[in-house]
């Protein structure tokens, strides 16, 4: 069995390699005998529309009842309905068979102790279980129950829309969204545009994660079409949500969680309300402002309801789209309540959704980033970013390290589920923004060896010697290109070097440069200025070139632009010189690459 399924908050893993009936089997009568040994001999249990979800629920139906364990089967069902099933029935945990808003061929298990997810230590205490071989052993039962009509029942209850009558548009990215949304925002009384709304294990259409923008292109598209007055989408699993405005802008975890948090103190003046490490100040400056008690804690859905049970709190969010809501309902994570909660503020006024939030601060912020880092690196990593600036700068180590400027913050955090620094910065201009970025991103550059590069530089300075600095420069431009954090000083760096070359009149050496710099264009999507130092690096290149190789490599990179731009004669030339050249230095896979997009170009 590969440890790696054993996560941070869940257990999840490929199906047929990492997660196979074997594994299946061990993993549930190992989550049995954690039960056992908690006190534990009544769960419930539900799956998702995942391919493989129906045969893992019958193994774990069989390994729980091999430890003693009586299961409540809710069958196929979203995430929340298993929550709400702890807390309307007599059980003492649950299991969620899910691979949530991952790949088709991923699959997982949430797992419950009495109300509250398990995490961490829990987790790992299940792996260590496995791992040994050692069982509890009795004799369970199962009884099938719909709880369904139940949970629909009780939103419904719950919610108290006004008067004005909403058009909805609602993307379930073909996940379990729509099993409980359609029902209940129907009955509520919207006027209902579904997009995708029948699971299907293939995600046909686009990923069900509302947290990348290109998921939520569809729905942008379906709230502009039909003048919606705003746009709800779900993740796979139905825990998480997304939203999109009546202009089809996207409102993020934290956003939301301002219009929420403000209808919310209306009600209970100084509560608590919990926003992760990742959101904006604004959040926690306008909780503030409106009389609550912001708390900054660590993100996961596991360590937030944790921590809300423990402050008491009210409300929390993160930027992923865990909402949780504890004033009027019990806590957990639910896509369908918060989607619901956000109709009801709707219906009762006349303002359109974006003029919600129309009264907040203007300010410029990154999505979250990530940069691959081993895991026997990442929080010695974070250890020294949190101690550099703690020199000179408040930091927060809740989690990771978020520093404060006097423009703005950045966050520097340890993925706790994968080999990756999370990355997120926001500030007053983009300006400060832009400044922001580079002083962290050097920082990390320099731990990863950047150092002697900027010490090459400033040696190479001090002697004069133009050609020492010229490759000093690119080398360190080099380094700087490849994190988002740096690129902007790569732009800076590498353009003092073409100078240098071209006073030195190394048209060469300063054509590499150029096209390296259209590069890091092209990495910031900025295409009509990658294809302007694309085009002067191809220009050079065929006046001073007799390298067949580097000519080929000069004429791929602005094909491939010009193409992107939809300039599809220039594009297709450029293809054909290329594919000439990659046959004349017999370059197989560029003639491949070369003769594909001339084939393209042509049935376009």
């Amino acid at each position: 069995m590969d440890p790696k399924i054993f996560r941070e908050y869940d257990i999840r893993g490929i199906v047929g390699t990492q997660l196979t009936e074997e594994t299946v089997s061990l993993i549930s009568r190992a989550i049995g005998t954690f039960f056992v040994r908690h006190g534990v001999g009544k769960v419930a249990l539900g799956y998702d529309a995942r391919a493989s979800s129906p045969g893992f629920s019958r193994g774990m139906c069989d390994g729980l009842n091999s430890c003693g364990i009586d299961i409540v089967l809710i069958g196929r069902v979203p995430t929340p309905v298993l929550y709400y099933t702890l807390y309307s029935r007599d059980v003492g945990g649950g299991i969620m068979i899910t691979g949530s808003h991952n790949p088709p061929d991923h699959n997982g298990f949430k797992i419950c102790l009495g109300t509250q997810a398990l995490f961490g230590e829990q987790i790992r205490e299940i792996g260590n279980i496995a791992a040994s071989g050692e069982f509890a052993d009795g004799i369970g039962g199962v009884e099938s129950e719909d709880v369904l009509a139940q949970y629909c029942d009780e939103i419904r209850a719950r919610i108290s829309t006004g008067d004005r009558r909403l058009k909805v548009v609602i993307d379930s990215g073909n996940g379990m969204g729509a099993v409980t949304a359609v029902p209940v925002y129907k009955d509520l009384g919207m006027d209902l545009v579904e997009l995708y709304s029948e699971p299907d294990p293939n995600f046909p259409h686009h990923h069900p994660d509302p947290t990348v923008e290109e998921n939520l292109q569809d729905l942008i598209s379906a709230v502009r079409e039909h003048k919606a007055d705003v746009g709800i989408a779900f993740d796979g699993d139905a825990d998480r949500i997304g939203v999109v405005n009546e202009n089809g802008r996207i409102l993020w975890g934290d956003e939301l969680m301002v219009i929420y948090s403000r209808e919310v103190l209306k009600d209970y003046p100084d509560a608590t309300i919990i926003g992760e490490v990742k959101c904006s100040q604004t959040l926690f400056d306008d909780i503030a402002a409106h009389g609550g008690k912001p708390l900054m804690w660590k993100a996961g859905h596991s360590l937030i309801k944790a921590k809300m049970k423990e402050t008491g709190a009210v409300l929390a969010g993160e930027m992923s789209g865990h909402m949780f809501f504890a004033d009027r309902f019990y806590g957990f994570d639910d896509a369908c309540y918060a989607g619901a909660r956000l109709l009801e503020i709707l219906s009762k006024t006349e303002r359109p959704l974006s003029q919600l939030t129309a009264d907040l601060p203007k300010t410029y912020s990154t999505p979250e980033m990530r940069m691959e880092c081993p895991d026997e690196r990442k929080f010695n990593v974070v250890s020294a970013v949190a101690e550099h600036f703690s020199n000179d700068h408040d930091v927060i180590t809740i989690d990771g390290a978020r520093i404060k400027f006097e423009h703005g913050w950045g966050l520097v955090r340890a993925s706790n589920t994968q080999a990756l620094l999370v990355l997120r910065f926001e500030a007053d201009t983009a300006e400060h923004l832009e400044e922001i970025e580079e002083v962290v991103g050097n920082f990390l550059l320099d731990l990863n060896g950047a150092v002697p590069l900027r010490e090459a530089v400033e040696a190479a300075r001090k002697s004069g010697d133009k050609l020492a600095l010229a490759d000093a420069l690119t080398a360190l431009a080099n380094v700087e290109r490849r994190p988002p954090l740096t690129r902007a000083a790569a732009l800076r760096t590498y353009s003092e070097a073409a100078q240098l070359f071209h006073e030195l009149d190394r048209p060469l050496d300063e054509a590499w440069v150029l096209r390296h710099i259209g590069i890091v264009y092209e990495y910031l999507e900025r295409l009509e200025l990658a294809e302007e130092y694309y085009d002067r690096a191809l220009a050079m290149y065929r006046q001073h070139s007799e390298d067949d190789l580097n000519y080929a490599n000069a004429v791929r990179y602005p094909a491939v632009i010009k193409e992107r731009l939809g300039k599809r004669d220039e594009s297709a030339a450029l293809w054909q010189e290329a594919h000439d050249r990659y046959r004349q230095c017999g370059i197989e896979a560029g003639i491949k690459e070369s003769a594909t997009h001339i084939e393209a170009l042509k049935k376009i």
